[in-house]
């Protein structure tokens, strides 16, 4: 190798140092960030080709130009440029540019100072455009505000554990549940530790060891943990796996805890009610029991068991429905099939039932059909009750009744035209107090007359005995030969009685005979308890698809105590001053029953010392809803 030296060398590094800026100068022409140097004035000396893209201007226009234009908030101090930067989580030493057709940009800015021979000195300046990093590193902090603020409100604590280097981080809801307010400088696993219950803590360490060891992928557990406030609360964890290594090995786990306290404590007081209610339906002495929708038992007491021949066992194998081939049983399905589905459902009824040894017996039943909308679930509440010895004196009851009232007809019959004979062959040779006695005997024995045909009536609706005729009846028509029958013993009251219509051509579906009683009965009540000198008011109206009869009177009216008992058979209210009006208490009674069986409806509206209304309807007939609705 020649040696170099002198002139040569000289060259040498002329052409080396040629080469170098020409290398360098295109580096920093072609670098995605924006480069510039700015000389002690504030004027730009130097700018690259990304000068264009982040200014929006041609680098022609850009030299030469003060910094000041171009970013405002600069300025120079003893030569040196200034920028208003400011370091944030985002990037270090940024500052943002405002442009008109990029709107907000935010720059990463880097600054040095630089001469050259001896030169004047430049302030070199980087400017890296890192807005779509701040975005979305914008967007990340603010879904993580957002998690953070529905954990809160949730009340659900996060935490994560890196098994590498034994280290945990927790949300502040994580830590406000164990009652630390201000997280910094504590241990969050240690401090979870120590605050878990001694009874509880032996298994929930077996729980996150399951985790740990890969035994599981995600475990659950329920504890007691001490609060800052010396109260124990329950709570609720789940520790999942979040991350493993190349060989299968946990390396993270995530969980939350969330405070289950007041859940507890409602489950803990239902099932204490539960039990509660257990406990009382065993020992009451009436049957009873919960069954599910399906009619399968869930709770029997001991008198259940005596009543449908099975112990608890046996029935909890099977429904209620499936007991015996009992028809009784399918219809009493079915008519709780249909029952309201609300919560307030209740059917009562009456049943013959025969156990499996082929004894029958006659119950009461009453189903309650609940709802439990929390849970999605439904059940049926029986309480049942052997009236077989009832049902047995309720005949013996009625037979006496129909034995009785069929023989006393035959002698009252002779009584009555007895009397009759009396009064036309004596006539004139009575005297005053034969007579008297004979109107006294006489009204006795039609009083007499009424009640035997009220009690025979009365046995042959509890029995079923009374066949109804069926068939369109002309309301008015009837009304009005009620009114008639009626005339002589509202003369005896010094009572008089009005007919009110609107409409006298609409007929209903009833039986004529049995219609025309229970208007008399109304009106005869009506007439016995209204003042001397009133007026009874019968009304009679189509009331949308039914025929209605009103029938009002004055007077003292319906005690509220009283109206529980008002349809029961051989119940009066106790007015003294009207004792020579009372009946043999059987007939609202016996008017209630007429109607039940001709599908009508019977009410009343009372308002004490100043009016009573008793009130029938019945459905129209068929061919009458026709005709009002050609009219229509």
């Amino acid at each position: 190798m020649v040696p170099v030296f002198g002139e040569d060398f000289r060259k040498i590094i002329t052409n080396v140092r040629q080469v170098t800026h020409a290398m360098f100068r295109s580096i920093v022409e072609n670098a995605p960030a924006c480069i510039l140097a700015v000389d002690e004035t504030g004027t730009v000396t130097y700018c690259n080709k990304s000068a264009e893209q982040l200014f929006g201007h041609r680098v022609e226009t850009v030299l030469g130009a003060p910094i000041a234009a171009l970013m405002p908030g600069a300025e120079m101090r003893d030569g040196q440029l200034i920028l208003a930067t400011q370091h944030s989580d985002f990037g270090v030493n940024q500052t943002i540019l405002e442009t008109p057709d990029k709107g907000t940009r935010y720059l990463e800015v880097r600054q040095s100072r630089y001469s050259e021979d001896n030169g004047p000195m430049l302030n070199i300046v980087r400017l890296a455009d890192v807005s779509l990093r701040v975005q979305a590193q914008m967007a990340l902090r603010a879904q993580e505000q957002r998690w953070n603020v529905a954990l809160r409100g949730s009340q659900i604590g996060v935490f994560e554990s890196d098994l590498l280097t034994g280290e945990g981080k927790a949300t502040d809801t994580w830590f406000h549940l164990l009652g630390v307010e201000d997280p910094e400088g504590h241990d969050s696993d240690a401090l979870w530790h120590a605050a878990v219950h001694p009874d509880d803590r032996l298994r929930v360490i077996e729980a996150d060891a399951a985790c740990e060891d890969g035994l599981t992928e995600r475990s659950e557990t329920k504890y007691r943990i001490l609060h800052k406030d010396g109260t124990w609360r329950t709570m609720h964890s789940v520790l999942m796996v979040a991350e493993r290594d190349s060989m299968g090995k946990a390396v993270r786990l995530l969980g939350t805890m969330s405070d289950i306290t007041e859940l507890q404590q409602a489950t803990d007081r239902a099932r204490a009610r539960e039990e509660e209610l257990r406990q009382l339906i065993e020992r009451t002495p009436i049957p009873m029991t919960v069954m599910t929708r399906g009619g399968r038992f869930l709770i029997v007491n001991e008198a259940c068991e005596r009543l449908l021949g099975y112990s608890a066992d046996e029935l909890q194998r099977q429904t209620l429905w499936s007991l015996t081939d009992n028809e009784a049983l399918a219809e009493l399905q079915r008519e709780v099939a249909e029952m309201q589905d609300d919560g307030s459902g209740v059917h009562s009824s009456e049943r013959v039932y025969e156990r499996p040894d082929g004894t029958k017996v006659d119950f009461a039943i009453r189903v309650t059909k609940l709802s439990d909308n929390r849970r999605g679930r439904g059940y049926l509440v029986a309480q049942m009750l052997d009236i077989t010895e009832q049902k047995r004196v309720d005949r013996l009851k009625d037979d006496f009744i129909a034995t009785v009232s069929h023989e006393l007809r035959t002698p009252l019959a002779s009584i009555s035209g007895a009397l009759g004979l009396l009064r036309v062959k004596a006539g004139d040779a009575l005297d005053e107090q034969s007579r008297h006695l004979l109107e006294i005997a006489g009204r006795n024995g039609q009083r007499l007359k009424e009640l035997v045909d009220d009690l025979l009536d009365f046995q042959r609706l509890a029995t079923g005995g009374l066949s109804l005729e069926m068939e369109p009846v002309e309301i008015l028509s009837v009304v009005q030969q009620a009114v008639e029958e009626t005339q002589p013993l509202a003369q005896k009251f010094d009572v008089s009685i009005q007919i009110e219509t609107e409409d006298s051509l609409f007929r209903a579906e009833a039986d004529p005979k049995r219609l025309k009683q229970v208007i008399v009965n109304l009106l005869s009540n009506a007439a016995k308890f209204s003042p001397s000198q009133d007026r009874v008011l019968v009304k009679v109206q189509r009331a949308g698809g039914d025929c209605h009869v009103a029938v009002t009177n004055h007077g003292r009216g319906i005690s509220p105590e009283f109206r529980q008992h008002i349809f029961r058979p051989f119940s009066q209210q106790a007015v003294p001053e009207t004792r020579d009006r009372e009946g043999s208490g059987l007939g609202l009674a016996i008017t209630k029953g007429l109607v039940d069986r001709m599908h009508g409806r019977i009410g009343y509206d009372s308002v004490p010392n100043e009016r009573t209304t008793f009130w029938v309807r019945f459905p129209m007939s068929r061919d009458e809803g026709e005709i009002s609705r050609r009219a229509g």
